[in-house]
């Protein structure tokens, strides 16, 4: 079942509801597109490969800033929701998630205050500074214990260590593959030996014309994460809402200087969110 801000989810336990402490603004349109410029800055149009796009840090932190990113201006980046992502809730009903957790490529955080809820101790990190800060903000505004936010580049990592479970939601695709090769090591020495990495990552399925992060092949998540220490036990597809209506992506298009979107290109939700095709992955990290 797909779900947007103002409707309510199936009642399984630990599913946000509108009005939850945690997520206040699930009463609220999840994406708009603002007319205004906010402070005047426009923020350099990312490299593209086609439709893939490779931001940088700064890029990113322009769309948590709110700042406007070539020609399109958004209330908040196409990939943030207010509560969990399904995948996220599905993993904990079915016992996969073991604490502590570390929410890689945490956003502003919609994941790491859900599971935090939950009674996991979290560690969210994320290379956008203005996310951190919107993530921490939220957290403290709820009085949430047992959950801290830091500011860290994926292709580099150095934490602390001893996690048990990565949550990885739309982190990995957002990379090039050697830096997605980083990223892994990064995390395996991060992690417990045993400890198990759950990703959402967008799928070949969608065509490589429409905006979007690079599309990850089954063949290459197979190729990938076992150099890096990573056993894939579990690959399934799935979707994941995306901020962007038909008019949205069409102005992207427009901006990128991609072909126009074509009639069965993207499926949308009956609210007239885009439905991007996933790889919902679940590896394991060698003992040895």
């Amino acid at each position: 079942m797909f779900r947007h801000a103002g409707q309510r989810v199936d009642h399984h336990v630990g599913r946000p509801q509108p009005g939850d402490a945690l997520f206040p603004d699930l009463e609220h349109p999840l994406w708009t597109v603002s007319a205004l410029e906010r402070d005047g800055r426009t923020a350099a149009m990312p490299e593209l490969h086609g439709g893939q796009m490779l931001f940088s840090v700064a890029e990113f932190d322009s769309l948590y800033g709110r700042r406007r990113l070539a020609d399109v201006d958004m209330d908040r980046p196409v990939w943030e929701i207010p509560g969990p992502r399904d995948a996220v809730v599905r993993w904990h009903e079915a016992g996969l998630i073991t604490g502590p957790v570390l929410d890689a490529g945490c956003g502003a955080g919609s994941n790491a205050l859900w599971l935090a809820g939950q009674g996991y101790g979290v560690t969210g990190f994320d290379g956008s500074a203005s996310a951190v800060a919107q993530a921490r903000s939220r957290a403290e505004a709820v009085g949430l214990t047992g959950i801290e936010f830091v500011q860290a580049d994926a292709a580099a990592l150095r934490l602390a260590g001893g996690y048990a479970t990565v949550v990885d939601s739309a982190l990995y695709h957002c990379l090039a593959e050697p830096a997605r090769r980083a990223y892994l090591a990064g995390l395996r020495h991060a992690c417990l030996p045993g400890a198990r990495l759950l990703m959402i990552c967008l799928s070949d399925a969608l065509p490589r014309r429409l905006p979007g992060p690079f599309r990850i092949t089954r063949d290459s998540l197979y190729e990938t994460l076992p150099l890096e220490g990573w056993m894939i036990i579990g690959l399934r597809t799935g979707t994941i809402t995306i901020g962007f209506t038909a008019d949205l992506i069409r102005r992207a298009i427009s901006a990128m200087g991609l072909p126009d979107l074509r009639d069965g290109d993207v499926e949308f939700t009956a609210d007239g969110h885009a439905l991007y095709p996933t790889w919902e992955v679940v590896a394991e990290r060698r003992r040895v």
